[in-house]
């Protein structure tokens, strides 16, 4: 391990099981690969030149480790292919990933269509949320977000 004497802190409290479970599995690879937040910086982005440019700083990374956020499919994705190259089995992170936060995502979406259509004005009749007397789509976009 490159850096044994590193600090994790301890997940939060309301994650459900399927998020203390990814979690978990993704500190694992990292510790068993031995990559710090740097390297996972260096190894995970592409360049700018790149078809598809991500960056994932080393505070994203961090904020991953220590289950404070949520990390973006492609990173994982990413991630996999470089512990594959490691000879580190992954593969079954994405799918880990998929099964924790594709339901997250529909809930949030979900609620941010509900969030929308609550909004509207009481008596509207427009089909608007409140605020938007345009057919402008990207003022409604930025209305129901």
């Amino acid at each position: 391990m490159r850096n044994p004497g590193r600090r994790r802190l301890p997940p939060p409290a309301g994650l459900t099981q399927p998020e203390r479970e990814f979690f978990r599995e993704l500190r694992r690879l990292i510790d068993v690969a031995g990559f710090s937040r740097r390297t996972l910086e260096e190894l995970t982005s592409s360049k700018p030149a790149a078809d598809n440019p991500r960056f994932y700083s080393k505070s994203q990374w961090g904020r991953w480790l220590n289950a404070r956020s949520m990390a973006p499919r492609n990173a994982i994705r990413r991630l996999g292919e470089i512990l594959a190259v490691e000879d580190i089995a992954a593969a079954h992170l994405l799918d880990l990933w998929a099964r924790t936060f594709r339901a997250e995502l529909a809930r949030s979406r979900a609620g941010r269509l509900w969030a929308g259509i609550s909004a509207r004005a009481p008596g509207s009749c427009s089909g608007r949320p409140a605020g938007v007397t345009t057919g402008d789509p990207r003022a409604l976009r930025r209305a129901i977000r």
